[in-house]
């Protein structure tokens, strides 16, 4: 038996008529022929080296089957394998997402270590469900997000030559409703005064950490950072320039999340208060530059913490700074695609699905729209 290996492009691809065309991110196929009847399934991969891979693999089975011979078993593959090759698949991704992928299949490890699953073939849906239901998260966010980062592990090991994993036992896994618990709304203006005036009055804090502190929030709130990008940023990404004939600073940094650039203008003031922070780096505005950038995020989120609750506002978060800049553009009439740019995300249906329900404006603009064509 002998399998074709070839490409089954999309109809946008542009290389849609050369079936051995390899760079596109189109599907593999494997074709073969048994006693005059084709068959046709899908590799299972975008790769054209793992699609030849499980060919080879096949015709190699399908060869010791025909002279009588059972078809070699391969060595099983442990959890702890499984869980090494996927981590070294995964070296060039972000520190903060390796991070990430560490906690959860460390924890996924600990499990099949206790219930005596040594082999990753051994792991059921019925497991995983076991699994899930030990789970101490209390979000359904971060139970969807772990969830998440399991379902990609059990793809690779599907995916991947060397494991062979024959089905993915995350794939029927219900999946946590988020739909019911939106993201924090925006501050309102009150809330936002409360929370800069509180700076001044938690008494842990000494008048350098106050003014650092409020730099922060106003940077998270007129430039649309999140606390990870804020607490990093650097000296050099705060420019002065103008818009129109006002004078106002520009914030440029690439995000720590998506690696998408943002150019913002922020106030003077605001620009001027960032510049003025003095914290002993020459580099950083807020970070000494020594540590994990991670660290210097997490101190800053305990700082916030004692601010919040000194200014009483409920369910604080320093995620709500970028939820007002967002909204606060929109209300202002920016379109989505530009608001979209302003935050960095890598497309606008996640600024749609976060941001555009807090701005009634736009909602009946697009209902006026609909129906014009009744």
């Amino acid at each position: 038996m002998e399998i074709t290996v070839y490409k089954r492009h999309s109809k946008n691809c542009p290389h849609n008529a050369d079936r051995s065309y390899k760079r596109c991110g189109c599907r593999m196929i494997l074709e073969w022929s048994v006693n005059g009847k084709r068959h046709r399934v899908s590799a299972r991969t975008r790769s054209w080296e793992k699609a030849e891979q499980k060919a080879r693999t096949m015709e190699r089975d399908a060869h010791a089957r025909s002279i009588g011979e059972t078809p070699k078993a391969e060595e099983p593959v442990t959890v702890d394998a499984a869980v090494e090759m996927f981590t070294n698949k995964k070296s060039a991704k972000h520190k903060e997402t390796r991070r990430k992928y560490r906690y959860t299949l460390d924890r996924f490890k600990a499990f099949c270590q206790r219930n005596g699953r040594l082999y990753i073939a051994d792991v059921t849906e019925s497991d995983l469900e076991k699994y899930q239901a030990s789970w101490n998260l209390k979000s359904n966010y971060a139970k969807r997000n772990e969830q998440e980062r399991l379902r990609t592990f059990f793809r690779f090991c599907r995916d991947s030559s060397e494991i062979r994993l024959l089905y993915n036992p995350t794939a029927q896994l219900d999946h946590f409703n988020v739909t019911s618990a939106e993201p924090e709304d925006p501050f309102t203006e009150k809330e936002y005064a409360a929370i800069v005036t509180a700076c001044d009055r938690v008494e842990s804090f000494d008048g350098k950490t106050a003014e650092r502190c409020k730099a922060l929030i106003a940077v998270m709130r007129y430039a649309g950072l999140a606390i990870q990008d804020a607490s990093i940023l650097e000296r050099a990404a705060v420019t002065s320039g103008k818009v129109g004939k006002k004078d106002c600073y520009f914030v440029a940094i690439r995000r720590s999340k998506t690696k998408t650039g943002v150019n913002n203008a922020i106030p003077k003031e605001v620009g001027e208060a960032l510049l003025r922070v003095a914290n002993g780096s020459p580099k950083f505005i807020f970070w000494s530059g020594n540590g994990e950038p991670v660290t210097v995020a997490k101190d800053f989120s305990e700082k916030l913490r004692k601010v919040f609750d000194k200014a009483g506002v409920k369910n604080a978060h320093s995620h709500r700074f970028r939820k007002t800049y967002g909204v606060d553009l929109l209300t202002h009439g920016a379109p989505l695609n530009m608001v979209n740019k302003a935050l960095g995300h890598r497309n606008t249906v996640i600024t749609e699905r976060h941001y555009l329900k807090f701005v009634p404006k736009l909602r009946e603009q697009l209902a006026e729209q609909i129906a014009k064509t009744w």
